[in-house]
């Protein structure tokens, strides 16, 4: 049977960007958290009573310095050129033996990352496909092309990028020692769009 000469192209992508090895002070972090009265508990773990906590902390600024430069070399590699802002930021503590909680989004903005200063056992973060199949044929081999669900493992000092309105999840802490991570949320500076959809945030 002769087939016709064919290449399998990319027609669109869902960026995923990990920076590792990020220059922060765990300890230093994990010391400004224990003095703030953080978390409220919400089902399986507790968020951070603020959504601004990087405004709360001595090494805040620092920090924000730093998930910047990371955001403004992943827009940058992604062909973007809008300005850009941190907005919220919080903590997460999942305790032992329990989940991260359910597939959602950061809703209202464009772009999140989250941070981990404290891992203690292997950890992925989970990614779900944002359009599911109707329709889903037996599968021989898992790729981007055919997969519902997209695993990605995350270790100590690594701060990962992906659009807001991704859904994602974090696997259950194994271990016997909390885990902590901090998110952040950004939206666009000024004006994006043109013409009727222009619009300045």
């Amino acid at each position: 049977i002769y087939l016709m000469n064919q290449n399998i192209s990319y027609c669109f992508a869902e960026p995923v960007i990990i920076y590792k090895n990020l220059k922060i002070d765990n300890n230093l972090l994990l010391k400004e958290l224990e003095t703030i009265n953080l978390f409220v508990k919400i089902d399986k773990q507790q968020d951070s009573k603020y959504f601004y906590i990087l405004d709360k902390i001595s090494s805040g600024e620092k920090i924000k310095k730093i998930f910047n430069n990371c955001f403004k070399d992943a827009f940058d590699k992604l062909g973007y050129s809008t300005n850009f802002k941190i907005y919220t930021s919080w903590v997460t503590q999942t305790k032992p033996k329990t989940s991260g909680g359910d597939f959602h989004v950061h809703s209202n903005f464009w772009y999140s990352g989250v941070y981990y200063p404290k891992i203690t056992n292997k950890l992925f973060i989970t990614f779900k496909r944002p359009l599911e199949y109707i329709i889903q044929p037996h599968i021989k081999n898992y790729n981007m092309f055919n997969s519902l669900t997209m695993d990605y493992e995350i270790k100590e000092h690594c701060f990962i990028i992906f659009p807001s309105y991704l859904k994602h999840t974090i696997g259950f802490n194994s271990s016997n020692e909390d885990r902590i991570s901090i998110a952040v949320n950004v939206n666009p500076v000024g004006y994006v769009g043109s013409n009727d959809s222009e619009f300045k945030y």
